[in-house]
């Protein structure tokens, strides 16, 4: 404590006033450097925030023009698989037709063969007499 010693011998003239003025004043620079360090931290603190948000801002604008062109890349898919199975189902009506036309037309040649048997039979029992009799 060499330091303190040759402190209190230089204050001494001074008083007790005076030394109660030099530790106020002292206490008070103390503070002041406190003060300056606590400012310099919240300006490093806000200047980080800042910076984080700007980064922020930044990746929400990507993702959200990313997003946008997936979704409208999706829109697009989703439209163009509308398109493909409307027409898929076009083929598909287009094909029943087909097989229902080939139906009915396959009913139309039994009734035909039908019909023709039946006068075929009508004929050989005009002719020949009644069956089994």
């Amino acid at each position: 404590m060499p330091e303190w010693a040759a402190l209190v011998e230089l204050l001494q003239p001074l008083g007790i006033a005076g030394i109660v003025c030099v530790v106020v004043v002292i206490i008070a620079w103390k503070e002041r450097q406190r003060a300056d360090c606590e400012r310099e931290e919240v300006r490093n603190l806000s200047t980080d925030i800042r910076t984080t948000l700007i980064q922020l801002n930044k990746e929400s604008t990507k993702v959200a023009v990313e997003s946008t062109a997936a979704i409208q890349a999706a829109s697009a898919h989703i439209r163009m698989s509308t398109e493909e199975l409307k027409q898929q189902s076009k083929e598909y009506i287009a094909a029943l037709n087909a097989v229902n036309g080939s139906i009915q037309e396959v009913g139309r040649t039994i009734e035909k063969t039908v019909g023709q048997t039946n006068d075929r039979i009508d004929r050989w029992i005009i002719k020949n007499g009644t069956m089994g009799g």
